[in-house]
């Protein structure tokens, strides 16, 4: 029996599909869920806090089980700024995982906060304007010059910014990148598109317009969430479509969300949508599922 807590490499044998394609899951949320610290939820929380643990085993038997070769490891909103267990993860196994943590948007110290989770091995953070969207000044701080020493640290690191939001903040998220032109961002779950809007979708814009800016980078995501249709989500294929057609598939990747019995989606439906159902060529796809995310993350074998 396979010891799933062993330390694995990316010379895993199970990393090679049965047809010689590499896959790497650039968004899976994992966490232990007991009295060690940084293990509990956060109090003030964006998400409801979650009933049981999904732990990074799980997520090693479904890597071994489909031949994924890596994932990326995105801390849980519930879980809050403290990204330990991402870290022990990240230890725990290493070559196997990169880890996007979260640093509070609003803090004025989220600089040196994400100055000290690169330094103990992340590879960027995440964001979710769509959270502040009730909030009085909403999600002011996506373009706030307050938050500008963020973005110089993430230049000076290397830190890569992930954004959880709504088209509408494309425009705001658009001025902060162009003051930082040297920052890798990725936009996630398709840029939460609108798939009710009729053709030819003109809130989708302000992120197609991101692709104006070279580091940007959109993340195949949520699907399930954002369409109104069963698998294989053919609703939301157009948004792919227009995705690959404003930044490339050389800037685009694909991930699926929880773990084991935690998935939304079996693993099995997640993957044949990009790998057979998506209007993408053989070259695409491989960009997708691998060439882009093993450039941007620094996956290697």
């Amino acid at each position: 029996m396979t010891d799933l807590t062993a330390p694995l490499t990316g010379n895993h044998p199970a990393t090679v599909r049965p047809d010689g394609t590499r896959v790497i899951d650039t968004h899976v949320h994992v966490w232990a869920l007991d009295d060690k610290p940084g293990h509990q939820p956060a109090s003030g929380a964006k998400i409801a806090w979650p009933k049981g643990p999904a732990p990074v085993e799980w997520l090693l038997g479904d890597m071994d089980g489909y031949g994924i070769a890596h994932s990326v490891l995105v801390q849980s909103s519930a879980f809050g700024w403290d990204n330990t267990y991402v870290i022990e993860c990240l230890e725990a196994h290493p070559g196997r995982f990169a880890g996007i943590g979260l640093v509070d948007p609003v803090s004025p110290t989220n600089a040196a906060d994400l100055r000290h989770w690169m330094a103990r091995g992340l590879a960027g953070v995440r964001f979710h304007p769509l959270f502040y969207d009730r909030d009085a000044r909403g999600a002011w701080w996506v373009d706030g010059p307050e938050n500008d020493p963020l973005w110089e640290v993430a230049r000076e690191t290397g830190a890569i910014l992930q954004f959880h939001m709504w088209p509408r903040h494309g425009e705001a998220l658009a001025r902060m990148i162009a003051r930082h032109p040297g920052v890798r961002v990725i936009i996630d779950h398709i840029g939460k598109p609108d798939v009710t809007e009729a053709s030819p979708h003109a809130s989708f814009d302000p992120i197609l317009r991101l692709a104006d800016f070279p580091g940007v980078h959109a993340k195949i995501g949520d699907y399930q969430i954002a369409s109104k249709q069963g698998y294989p989500w053919p609703d939301t294929h157009a948004f792919i479509t227009k995705l690959v057609g404003a930044f490339g598939a050389d800037r685009m990747m694909w991930g699926t969300g929880f773990p084991g019995s935690g998935r939304l989606v079996p693993l099995a439906d997640a993957l044949a949508y990009v790998e057979k159902d998506l209007p993408l060529t053989a070259a695409q796809r491989h960009a997708v599922l691998w060439e882009t995310p093993a450039h941007l993350f620094g996956f290697t074998g």
